[in-house]
């Protein structure tokens, strides 16, 4: 039980809006991060999103 109260304390909730409203990209460069169903990312996309996570990970480490 304890360990389940852990989980869930340390759980934290990213948003991917960074990757949508990214002023230093052109829309044409936005939408090359999505699939054509504008949901799940493509290559590039999971790139992106991988960087906001390490630097995440790396401010919360500190």
């Amino acid at each position: 039980m304890l360990r389940y109260i852990i989980l869930i304390i340390s759980a934290v909730l990213l948003s991917c809006s960074p990757i949508r409203t990214d002023q230093d990209k052109t829309p044409a460069e936005v939408a090359a991060l999505f699939r054509n169903d504008k949901l799940h990312l493509t290559e590039k996309g999971y790139a992106v999103w991988t960087e906001i996570i390490k630097n995440y990970i790396n401010f919360a480490l500190q």
